[in-house]
């Protein structure tokens, strides 16, 4: 009867064992698999355009906002909010248009330290011409970025004949209201002055259509 009675407890503390284990097992299981959806539904913030961009756009921090999406849909190459900022992206060109609210890539972008910066700055089918200019003709360093130009031929030549004739300097407008590119290697106007304003720029790129580069 001991015998037995003693066989009957061991048999019953098996049960509750066992149960207990299996609970253990059951919910570990259910953690697990709510701490996977979790990590797979963890959003992202990523860049993206708060209006419409075109082509050859330079962008203004109000170009840029941030969308947040869910991990796994961000696409390839896009910006996450933590490891860009938007002012990183301030004066950088946008190679193609986007979309208001559309993800922006890191490869949609140009800097001005990219060597496809000038490309990606021109206006399509226009042309970029480099002049060297002085200080009279530079404005004393006045002359930026994006300012508007008018292109202008001084040639020195003769007047008269024989004992009258006299040096004279006559002017031509070859091109008016043209756009300022770049000053020396320098597309942002908003970047300091070499040497604190002491350095003039020794030339300056100017955007002009096809005939006018010739």
């Amino acid at each position: 009867m001991l015998v037995r009675n003693i066989l009957l407890s061991i048999g019953v503390l098996a049960i509750l064992i066992g149960a207990v284990v299996a609970g253990v097992l059951m919910f570990g299981g259910h953690a697990s698999r709510q701490a996977g959806h979790a990590v797979a539904s963890k959003g992202v913030s990523v860049l993206a355009a708060s209006r419409a961009i075109a082509p050859g756009q330079r962008l203004a921090e109000s170009d840029l906002t941030w969308r947040d999406l869910p991990v796994k849909t961000a696409p390839s190459g896009s910006l996450a909010r933590g490891k860009v900022t938007t002012a990183q992206f301030v004066g950088a060109v946008s190679r193609r248009g986007y979309a208001a609210g559309e993800i922006i890539l890191d490869s949609g972008l140009t800097g001005s330290n990219d060597r496809q910066f000038l490309a990606a700055v021109l206006t399509p089918g226009l042309r970029a011409v480099t002049l060297v200019v002085d200080i009279a003709q530079s404005a004393a360093g006045l002359v930026l970025p994006n300012d508007r130009v008018d292109v202008v031929l001084v040639r020195d030549g003769a007047t008269g004949a024989g004992t009258d004739s006299t040096r004279a300097s006559v002017a031509q407008i070859l091109l008016q209201d043209v756009r300022v590119v770049a000053t020396d290697r320098t597309f942002d106007r908003s970047q300091p002055v070499p040497n604190g304003g002491a350095a003039l720029p020794r030339t300056i790129t100017v955007e002009v259509g096809e005939r006018d580069a010739q």
